[in-house]
This record gives structure tokens, sequence and C-alpha cells, in this order.
């Protein structure tokens, strides 16, 4: 009896040892569920996972966007809700709202989750949860319904129609008068409906070089202004001669479209891609380019446009002396100006 009360104590210790050292262990807690387990079409619910875990670890799983599983639809991104329930505990709510347009019994698959203190994780998944969706009971106490007769077909007179066939003309007339007015006004030019034929491109490019020519614009110091309006002037005349968006279009554009269209002759594409690309670096990255380069560059649109403009035809002798005086051949005193 003398030994009875330390066997008494020594089984008391190993009862409570067990229990001290489970209480010193971590305690996690990882549950998946829904609001509501049955719901109808439509109705949304949040589907939220609890995540418990001692302070110091963290954890990550991999983010829903459209759908959490077949049938189920994500209405809003999800959030995360930080409890703090102990000193020595954290609990986090991950939170889904969700639907369903699909009925029957679906099935969310577990989640898996990786926790830890430090790399590498643990792994865990929740268990799976089940959701119900039930479609809306039909009515009974409402009789069947049926399609609403249709009306009966009575052909239409002309004599119905003319009026707003003709109304719909006159208002439509109205309105592109009204509004070709107002363009016009706006850009200042005369209220007239016809204008008189442009001239070619070339013309009008060899036109504006030539003012370039006579200023000796390539002597200023604002080269960037020089190599922009000089490159400007080739874009339009492209534009306009081989219908390619150059102003629209970098270097690089225009050459591939030359080389696809195969619109230039080699030695002339060569020359083109050289004289850009050095206006490229004057206007974007602060190029200084000399005096010779400048005329270079203007020769080469000269070049470039009396090269590509269309070839006229070349009149016989009778027509060379019929067709002699230059204002009966329609060509002003500037456009002669710019041929030379």
């Amino acid at each position: 009896m003398r030994f009875a009360k330390y066997y008494i104590l020594l089984i008391v210790l190993l009862v409570a040892l067990p229990l001290f050292t489970l209480a010193q262990l971590p305690q996690y807690e990882f549950k998946a569920s829904v609001s509501k387990d049955t719901i109808t079409i439509g109705d949304q619910i949040e589907f939220n996972i609890l995540v418990a875990l001692p302070k110091g670890y963290t954890f990550r799983f991999s983010a829903h966007t459209d759908t959490i599983a077949k049938g189920i639809e994500i209405v809003q991104p999800f959030r995360i809700d930080t409890l703090n329930t102990a000193a020595d505990r954290t609990e986090y709510i991950y939170k889904l709202l969700i639907t369903s347009f699909d009925s029957g019994v679906h099935r969310i698959a577990p989640q898996k989750i990786a926790f830890g203190a430090s790399e590498p994780f643990d792994t865990v998944q929740t268990a799976a949860v089940w959701l119900t969706v039930k479609t809306v009971p039909r009515d009974t106490t409402v009789a069947d319904i049926f399609d609403i007769k249709q009306p009966l077909d009575e052909p239409i007179t002309f004599a119905e129609i003319a009026p707003w066939v003709g109304g719909t003309i006159l208002l439509g007339a109205l309105i592109f008068l009204l509004v070709l007015l107002i363009r016009r006004l706006l850009q200042r030019k005369p209220i007239v409906l016809f204008e008189k034929p442009k001239d070619p491109a070339h013309v009008v490019a060899l036109r504006k070089l030539q003012l370039i020519f006579d200023s000796k614009r390539w002597f200023d110091d604002d080269y960037k202004a020089f190599h922009s309006e000089v490159t400007e002037i080739v874009r339009e005349y492209i534009e306009g001669r081989f219908g390619i968006p150059a102003l629209e279009q970098t270097t690089m554009d225009i050459v591939h479209s030359f080389q696809r269209d195969n619109v230039i002759p080699k030695a002339l594409f060569d020359k083109f891609f050289e004289n850009f690309a050095t206006s490229d670096l004057v206007k974007f990255a602060k190029y200084s380019p000399s005096v010779s380069e400048n005329e270079s560059l203007l020769k080469f649109a000269f070049d470039f446009v009396n090269e590509t403009k269309p070839v006229e035809e070349v009149p016989t002798n009778s027509e060379q002396r019929k067709d002699n005086d230059p204002d009966k051949m329609g060509i002003t005193n500037s456009e002669k100006r710019v041929e030379l």
C-alpha cells in the first residue's frame, strides 16, 4: 500500500503528459463551406474557406476567377478577411460570391492549401462541398398560356407609303445639305457643291519642294523642322501616288509596303531608306545633320517624285506645234518652274 500512491501519481503523469503535449502543438483548422447548401437557380450565396493558423504562419492557394466548379459561376472577386481570435492563433476567411444556373447537385472539389512558417510549405485540402440547385416550380394555379393570335395580313398600297418615302428622301437631302454647309463653314471653304479637280500628287509635291528650295531652308538651324517638312511632303506624295497610308506609317512600315508592292526600283528604294533613316535620327534622336545631308535630303525628294511620277505621253510633232503655247496646255508658271 505504501507504493500505491506512487503508482497513482505515475498513472496521472502518463495521462496528463500527452494532453499537455497536445496542448503545446500548433492548432490548425481548414474548412470549406457554403452559406446555403440548397438554392434556387440564380440565387447568390457565399463560398467560404476558413483557415486557422498559429502566429507567424502563412498560407496560399490558387485564386478562382470565373468558375469554381462545373455549373457554378463566380459573381464577385474573392476577398480575404482576417480575424484575430487569440494571442497565438489567427483566422482567415476566404470568401467568394457564387451562383448557378444549372439545376442539379453540384460538387465543389476539395481546395488545396499550402501553409507553413517557412519554405517548404505543407499542403492540406478541405473536404468537398455539395450544392443543390433547384428549378423554379411551376405555378399550378395558372392555366395554360397560349400565344397571342397574329393579326391578319393586309396588303399595303403605294398611296400609303408614298408620303413616307418622299418625306424620308426629302429629309435625307436636307440633312446632307446641312452637314455639307456646316463642314464648309468650319473649313472656311466656299459654299459650292462641286470643286475643281485637284492637282496631281507629283505637281503638289514638287511645288512645295520648290518653295523650300527657294527659301534655302537647309541652312537654317532648325534641322528638325526642315527634315519634318520635307519627309512629310514625300509621305503625302507616296499616299497620293501609290495609295500607301504613309502619313500614318513609320519609316519601316513604308519600307515594308514598298517591298510588298514592288512599286519603286531598288536603287531608289535604298536612297529612300538611307535618307528617311537619317531624318528619323534628326526628329527623334536629336541628331545634328550637316548642311550637305540637308541638301542631300532635298535633292532626294525632288528625284524621288520625278522618277516615280506618272509617265506622260509624248505628243507627236504636229501636236507639239499645235500645243506649243504653255497657257493652252493648262500649266501654270509655278508648275513649269517645278519641272525645271
